[in-house]
């Protein structure tokens, strides 16, 4: 049975996914602890990959290789991802869209993202159920292990090589690439920074207090929706074609990016899960 935050009410999940989003550009996996039955039927092109995976964990027992590797957690995470996204698409065909439309509209928007992020939060329950039955013995305090011991830019390269991004129009130059993911970090690093300005003009940390702990995450989750939406709006770009596109370019050791990848670890820091199991 799925269990709740006792403070706010959300899953643990909920606060997983909000937090993997917030510092989502610098590598962060979804981790997940909580899981309900799943109605829906693997896509065919997801059933092959498991298979492949399946396969390669078959291979590593013959050879003696006990251990999870990072290659085949990233397959297995990505895999999750790709259906989770799927079903959300099938779900809620017009979210995104009806999201964006909204950005100029308030309190409309803040509702619009909180939907998405519930939306989310659902589909991927259902998609960590799907995955991880076909992997018996594997859990996700395994994949999560793997990963944080894992370098990031490795992470971020095998994600990209297993799960790549679509672009269903010319893909942007090495410039426009670079252009757009240096106003995204520094979008929303003055944003955190402004927030964290007024918790300590206010003292209002919200540490200790269920509400204004809510309160805070969920303005920062909306902060870096708006971002996300403003990038795609100017630049048409998601965060997964940035990321992918970082990767072709060879701009992770760029000197600008490097900076804004700091700022972002930086932040990922100081926030935080701010979730309970």
């Amino acid at each position: 049975m799925e269990t709740t935050n006792k403070k706010s009410g959300y899953t643990p999940l909920f606060w997983t996914l909000g937090a993997a989003a917030v510092v989502g550009l610098v590598g962060s996996a979804y981790y997940v602890f909580n899981l309900f039955q799943a109605e829906e039927e693997i896509p065919e092109q997801q059933l092959e990959n498991i298979v492949k995976v399946q396969e390669k964990m078959d291979n590593n027992m013959k050879t003696g290789k006990q251990e999870l590797d990072i290659e085949t957690a990233v397959q297995i995470m990505a895999i999750t991802n790709k259906l989770s996204e799927e079903t959300l698409k099938k779900h809620n065909p017009d979210l995104e869209k009806r999201r964006r439309e909204a950005i100029n509209q308030g309190e409309r928007y803040d509702e619009l993202c909180m939907e998405y992020i519930e939306a989310k939060e659902r589909e991927y329950q259902k998609a960590m159920q799907i995955v991880f039955a076909n992997f018996p013995g594997v859990t996700m305090e395994d994949i999560q292990r793997v990963m944080q011991n894992s370098d990031p830019q490795e992470v971020e390269r095998l994600n990209s090589q297993f799960d790549p991004a679509e672009f269903e129009a010319e893909k942007p130059s090495r410039e426009a690439t670079k252009k757009a993911y240096i106003y995204y970090g520094q979008a929303f690093t003055n944003n955190m920074k402004e927030m964290v300005s007024i918790i300590r003009q206010t003292g209002q940390s919200g540490q200790g207090d269920p509400q204004q702990e809510q309160f805070f995450f969920i303005k920062m989750l909306i902060t870096k929706m708006k971002i996300d939406d403003i990038i795609f709006i100017e630049h048409k770009l998601t965060e997964s074609q940035m990321k992918s596109l970082l990767m072709t370019y060879n701009l992770m050791e760029d000197p600008e990016i490097v900076n804004v990848n700091r700022q972002l670890m930086t932040l990922q820091q100081m926030f935080g899960l701010p979730m309970e199991n």
